[in-house]
């Protein structure tokens, strides 16, 4: 039988010893999970909050000096968290909001873990020596990912999402501003560690470790970062300068800051130096007012703020910021319109989130924070640097959050900075007579069995399943001899209703619109397969029915479907219909819709529709081709000729024609083309010929052109020019084109 002190011992040891795992988190960096560089994190900080909680629960139970202590700063986290539950069970989407996606690995789960988090430190760390030890982990950790980061830059195989930041340090981390935004706050780590280390060696050690942050945080060149350090170097400078005593401190403060804006003023004077002009954080400065990412995230504030005006008390629900597209008028464009799941700014994160109610509470934590600070500091208990240090953190913080967010290795750094406030001069455990060992081995064994059961579920199932769709997208389409296989596959990876669900919807979206538009239904069960996306792609409509970036990409899918069995046009234009309603301002949809009349062969109400939409915008370019494709079509001669001419001048005023385009018309080599099929189709040869020309004139070699003009002559029946053309092509391309023109030519003399 166990002693009293031993049963302690292990329920305490077990408890606190995975917390000393958290902050080598930001190592962790899966390949052969979906999103490696997020999602393996979470899962492995969910896990090591869930085994100590297990712990915890007895140990609390059986020993009441373990038992959290409620502070101001608790019961604001507490009252944040649910606020915030509240907030994501009203939201839009409360299965989203609750386990986010692999992507972000957010939500309340998230959330809830976090609140865990600081309730176990609290509980827990109860002497200076322990705080000690975490932080020398953290600042170790950060040693190691920079290390990595110098000399392994690129750490995985560059994609399509990490080819944006070639050039740019990301590490473990993979992506630049997560990086420095993880970075900078271990920075004010090292320093506090410094600041209360009184051997030199240490000091060296931490010094050195600072600056191999700050140097790695300079080649993430995130410009948020950047700012956030020098306004923290100000306002530590400021504060210094104000706190504390003696005329030569003050003189220090003074020189440094003299220093930092002498060095911006050098910067600002010779920014045309090769120096300075090749610097990679300089150019992301100098071209920020055309960045199309600031302009975009410009535009997404104007959109949360429209968002956060329909429901301001507790906002959309975690994981819903897409659905703000739902409440914004949305114009077209040719291009794919870019829909953002994070507005990259703390504030409006949370006023969307959690609504107004959400953003004070999570400020809350905040205030009573520094109110901690400040009544300590007051009170003697706290050194000026520390305490300044701690306020300098905590403002950098939301400096660098205003243009990004926050990833699981933030948040276990601020969460921790919250309970090391609200603990810090806890120097001594409190015994406690009473001890209610008893039942402790039951309710242990309860614990332990409710952490295997939730890890199971929420960590587990989800974990399998993202790796199980890994393999699905590391493999090519040509590996399956038939879609049965890859269906097998997939069902089997859907079967965990976990959260791949929606990515692997979206991947079998992808494959059967790829069967469609190469037309390969002979390829065994294809016609299995793309029934089958299509129930997934109905639940995925009524799971996310607020999302329009998916139902745009499942419009897309419907279209081609509908444009092979016009039995499907119905339900396209149904779901069509259903969205114009959801968004009355999403432009696109109205040119999608005169595309459904166009495959019923109502061209008239086709050209109706674009020049309804055409008329809210006069001169807009892409609105006016629409309609003067839907013009020729229903041939609207008027129409053709006011949307040519208002093209024409459009362009003209503008002067940054790029493509290739024809200088009477104004039109490129592609929209010339669209214009000589639609004219094709409708059986009007001789307007099809004119452009046809016209092509051939801009592109001379191009042997389909002069292909199918001959066959334009064919069909008006001038042989001499058919074969002339068509021999033309033959030249340009014999591999391509010589069997069909020789065909073509014997065709012709058969005839004769």
């Amino acid at each position: 039988m166990f002693s009293q002190r031993k049963i302690e011992s292990i329920l305490l040891w077990g408890a606190k010893l995975p917390l000393f795992l958290l902050p080598f988190i930001p190592l962790i960096v899966i390949p052969d999970l979906i999103f490696p560089y997020i999602s393996g994190k979470n899962f492995a900080f969910r896990i090591i909050i869930e085994f100590s909680l297990a712990m915890y629960i007895p140990l609390s139970i059986g020993f009441k000096e373990y038992r959290p202590s409620m502070t101001p700063i608790l019961l604001s986290i507490l009252f944040f968290t649910f606020i915030v539950g509240i907030a994501d069970l009203f939201g839009v989407n409360p299965y989203k909001s609750f386990l986010s996606n692999y992507e972000r690995m957010e939500g309340y789960i998230t959330l809830l873990h976090l609140t865990l988090l600081f309730i176990l430190l609290q509980s827990l760390f109860k002497a200076r020596k322990d705080w000690k030890i975490f932080f020398n982990l953290f600042v170790l950790c950060s040693v190691i990912v920079s290390i990595y980061t110098i000399i392994n830059p690129i750490p995985m195989k560059v994609t399509a999402l990490s080819e944006q930041y070639v050039g740019r340090f990301y590490g473990t981390l993979g992506n630049p501003p997560f990086l420095a935004s993880y970075l900078i706050l271990i920075v004010f780590l090292g320093f506090m560690l410094i600041c209360t280390t009184k051997r030199r060696i240490f000091r060296l050690i931490y010094t050195l470790a600072i600056l191999l942050d700050l140097i790695v945080i300079y080649f993430t060149a995130s410009r948020a970062a950047i700012l956030g350090v020098i306004g923290g170097v100000i306002f530590f400078l400021i504060a210094w300068f104000y706190l504390i005593k003696g005329d030569l401190k003050k003189s220090f403060a003074v020189i440094i800051l003299f220093v930092i804006i002498s060095s911006v003023l050098l910067i600002l004077i010779n920014e045309k130096s090769s120096f300075i002009t090749e610097s990679r954080i300089y150019q992301r400065f100098a071209n920020i007012s055309s960045d199309p990412s600031v302009m975009s995230r410009v535009e997404t504030w104007r959109m949360a703020w429209n968002a956060f005006e329909k429901r301001p008390i507790l906002g959309w629900g975690q994981e819903n910021f897409i659905a703000i597209y739902t409440v914004n008028k949305l114009p077209f464009t040719s291009r794919a319109l870019e829909f953002m799941d994070r507005a990259h700014n703390i504030f409006i994160d949370w006023i969307i989130n959690a609504g107004i109610i959400g953003l004070i509470s999570f400020l809350t934590i905040f205030f009573l924070s520094f109110n901690t600070l400040y009544r300590r500091f007051r009170g003697g208990r706290l050194r000026i640097v520390e305490y300044i240090t701690l306020l300098t953190a905590f403002l950098v913080y939301f400096i660098q959050n205003l243009f990004t967010f926050d990833t699981i290795s933030t948040y276990l750094i601020i969460y921790t900075l919250f309970a090391y406030v609200d603990t810090m001069d806890n120097d001594k455990v409190k015994g406690d007579d009473k001890k209610k060992t008893k039942y402790i081995p039951f309710i242990l064994i309860v614990t332990i069995s409710l952490f295997l059961y939730t890890s199971y579920f929420l960590n587990f199932k989800p974990a399998k399943q993202g790796f199980l769709y890994r393999q699905i997208l590391g493999s090519r389409l040509d590996e399956y001899p038939s879609y049965e296989q890859l269906l097998t596959k997939l069902n089997n990876i859907l079967s965990y209703k976990s959260l791949a669900d929606s990515y692997i919807r979206r991947q079998m979206i992808y494959i059967s619109t790829h069967i469609v538009k190469k037309k390969r239904f002979n390829k065994l069960k294809a016609e299995e397969f793309i029934n089958r996306t299509l129930d997934e792609a109905e639940k995925e409509l009524q799971i996310e029915g607020e999302n329009l970036e998916k139902a745009s990409l499942i419009i897309k899918f419907y279209y081609e479907i509908a444009k092979v069995n016009p039995l499907f046009i119905p339900r396209l234009e149904s779901l069509i219909k259903n969205y114009m309603t959801v968004n009355p301002g999403y432009e696109w949809l109205y040119f999608e819709l005169a595309d459904v009349y166009f495959l019923k062969g109502d061209y008239e109400a086709s050209w109706k529709v674009v020049k309804d939409m055409t008329a809210k915008d006069l001169f807009n370019e892409e609105k006016q081709f629409k309609l003067l494709l839907a013009s020729i079509f229903a041939s609207k001669e008027n129409d053709i000729k006011k949307a040519l001419d208002v093209i024409k001048m459009v362009r003209v005023s503008k002067k940054n024609m790029k493509e290739p385009f024809d200088r009477g018309l104004y039109l490129t080599e592609s929209e010339i083309y669209l214009m000589a099929q639609a004219y094709l189709k409708k059986g009007r040869f001789l307007n099809a010929l004119e452009y046809y020309n016209k092509l051939i004139t801009l592109s001379p070699r191009d042997a389909l052109y002069h292909f199918d003009t001959a066959m334009i002559y064919l069909a008006i029946g001038d042989k001499e020019m058919a074969v002339r053309v068509a021999k033309k092509a033959s030249e340009l391309d014999p591999i391509n084109f010589r069997d069909k023109v020789e065909k073509v030519i014997k065709s012709i003399k058969n005839r004769s």
